[in-house]
Formats: structure tokens, sequence, C-alpha cells
């Protein structure tokens, strides 16, 4: 298991697969982003709670038994919404390879300010 201030995350959840199962959960509030892919898509699923999602220019906004798809070179992050917790299983087509991580990072908001709307 990793932790840190985002929330909490598992890691290749079932190692015989040939991709890779994760599950996090996200903190109220935290953004855990931006990175994107060269080689893998990744599939997400929401769990529990809301979520957005921001890909490239486009936001999702992801409740319990909603999923989408992240094709391979998008930016991509994410956050819990509503003040509650938020779990995502997600599946990556690739093992991660910490010797030759498929992964680019950038600024948590270069693609996006992560303001909670208010009216």
């Amino acid at each position: 298991m990793f932790k840190d201030t985002r929330g909490k995350s598992w890691f290749d959840i079932f190692p015989k697969l040939e991709g890779q199962l994760n599950y996090s959960i996200l903190y109220p509030g935290a953004v855990k982003a931006f990175h994107r892919h060269k080689y893998q898509d990744d599939w997400i699923f929401c769990i529990f709670g809301d979520i957005k999602a921001v890909i490239g220019d486009k936001e999702f906004y992801l409740t319990q038994g909603d999923s989408l798809v992240i094709k391979k070179n998008k930016w991509h992050g994410f956050q819990a919404l509503g003040g509650k917790e938020a779990g995502m299983l997600y599946y990556c087509t690739r093992k991660y390879d910490s010797k030759y991580p498929d992964e680019e990072r950038e600024r948590w908001d270069k693609f996006n300010n992560w303001e909670i709307e208010n009216k």
C-alpha cells in the first residue's frame, strides 16, 4: 500500500494479470494530477463517492458504477468531490516498470484549476 496526503492506493492486486489492477481511495478535495502514458490505456471504475476526472481538455463526473477509458497520450487527473472520500478501481493495460516507467508528469494545475463550483 502507498499512502500520502492525497489518499491511499494498492497496486497490482492480482499480479498474474497481463496488465495491472489497482485500487485508490481519494481523500476529499485532494487532486491527483497530471500524468500521461505513452503505451498504456487506463480503465477507470468508480466504486464509491464522486470523482471529477480531467482527461485532456474535458471534464467527467463519475459516481458509483460509472466508468471511463483513458487512452494513451492523454493527460489526466482526479479529484474526490462532495467533501467525502471516493474509491476507484483502475486497470492499466501494462504493468508498472520502475526501471522504465511509462509515465510523464506535469504540475497538478497545468490543465485545470480544480475549483469547486459555487452558485
